[in-house]
């Protein structure tokens, strides 16, 4: 690789829950990167986990089990050396807590940080 060419940071996607949700996510960032970098795509280390675990643990109130199950999927993408997190599922972030305590610098792009930022831009007042 060219020494003057910027190397692009590697987005950990966290996905499979589901694979819906997980194609926007990937397709979003893909063309985010494209327009801010012409002929470039993302550079994405990607887990997908089966949602049908995911979904029996939740059904059965089996709170700590889901967690479980997400930190597997994040263990195994920090394996890959990520520099940033982006989890493709609303329901998956009840693994948050858990994930910042295991991996307290790692960068995580949270999606109600992002909802957030987009509300205080729009300066909408009730939500």
């Amino acid at each position: 690789m060219d020494s003057k060419m910027k190397q692009q940071r590697i987005c950990g996607l966290l996905g499979g829950l589901s694979f819906v949700s997980t194609l926007t996510y990937y397709n979003s960032i893909n063309e985010i990167v494209s327009e801010a970098m012409v002929d470039h795509s993302s550079r994405i280390h990607m887990v997908s986990l089966d949602i049908f675990h995911q979904t029996i643990f939740l059904e059965n109130g089996e709170w700590s089990r889901s967690i479980d199950y997400i930190l597997e999927g994040i263990h195994e993408l920090m394996k890959t050396n990520i520099d940033f997190l982006v989890i493709c599922s609303n329901t998956a972030h009840i693994a948050v807590p858990r994930i910042t305590q295991c991996y307290p610098n790692l960068v995580l792009l949270h999606i109600s940080d992002a909802v957030a930022f987009a509300i205080k831009q729009k300066e909408i007042k009730k939500v």
